[in-house]
């Protein structure tokens, strides 16, 4: 049960919280540096965006951290990610009644493909490193990835109320 949860339950709750700060905190932010946020083009990227930035190195540290076959398992965790993230972001707000509503669902799409690629990537990375050094480094990583996904929403406040004036 133990193993089950560490193997699945954790990395999918993990991997749920680094998609949702990642789209409110920078996903905006990395496409406003290439493009301004007026057209559905920006709008879009967003969703890729919040999708593809925990995807890759959440999902490299997943293959590091798993035994072969790795896809599978990465696509469990990715779809259940992504199902949580529809289900939170269902029961907070009507997004599908938004003229943006397809950023969700192409958030949702670019994390269930692109996490097991990088899970797969990942689990070729440090082949001559013996397995219990590959899951230590990979359950580290994601640990401290995910601990920092979770931290950013409190430290961008700092920074903005720290801008605004509001805190000295």
């Amino acid at each position: 049960m133990l193993k089950r949860m560490v193997d699945y339950v954790l990395p999918a709750l993990a991997l749920f919280a680094c998609v949702w700060v990642t789209r409110v905190f920078v996903a905006a932010d990395v496409v406003a540096l290439v493009m301004p946020l007026a057209s559905l083009l920006a709008i879009a990227l967003v969703g890729v965006v919040g999708g593809l930035l925990p995807a890759l190195p959440l999902g490299m540290a997943y293959g590091l951290m798993r035994q072969h076959p790795v896809v599978s398992p990465a696509l469990v965790v990715a779809s259940s990610a992504a199902g949580l993230e529809l289900v939170f972001a269902s029961i907070l707000v009507p997004w599908w009644a938004f003229v943006s509503w397809f950023v969700l669902p192409l958030e949702c799409l670019t994390l269930v493909l692109f996490f097991p690629v990088a899970a797969w990537i990942g689990s070729h990375l440090l082949p001559s490193r013996s397995r219990g050094l590959r899951r230590s480094i990979g359950l580290t990583a994601f640990a401290v990835l995910a601990l920092c996904a979770v931290v950013l929403p409190w430290v961008y406040s700092c920074i903005w109320l720290g801008a605004c004036g509001i805190v000295s």
